[in-house]
């Protein structure tokens, strides 16, 4: 989910709630960034005046800078599109409320290899 933009993480969780078996479960991991890492990636993004909130991550892509500035990804072909980046981190807090908020329980959570784990089931 570290590609996906904040504004749908809630829809997105809620449609594998709604997809989910009964006695299924989900596992969802968010990629754990530095947290100073993802200060200076804020200031950068807000330096290039990209529409950003904090935690989302815009990776440099040298000559395609300008075009990503003005937001126009789809002029972004050949080499020049593999690198362009985007990792949202979201505060883990956060994602156990979007969780709830689509009906999903936490069975487990834990922290390994760089990610937060979530085991998750249908709320009852």
């Amino acid at each position: 989910m570290k590609h996906v933009c904040p504004e749908d993480w809630p829809e997105i969780l809620a449609r594998f709630q709604k997809a989910l078996k009964p006695g299924r479960v989900l596992y969802v991991t968010v990629e754990i960034a530095e947290w100073s890492d993802i200060i200076e990636a804020y200031k950068r993004a807000k330096a290039m005046e990209l529409p950003v909130v904090f935690g989302e991550v815009v990776e440099k892509i040298g000559a395609a800078d300008a075009q990503v500035a003005a937001l126009d990804w789809q002029a972004i072909s050949g080499e020049q599109a593999g690198l362009a980046a985007y990792h949202y981190y979201p505060p883990l807090e956060q994602v156990r409320t979007w969780l709830d908020q689509a009906g999903l329980a936490i069975e487990e959570e834990g922290t390994g290899d760089g990610y937060a784990h979530f085991l998750s089931s249908k709320n009852a």
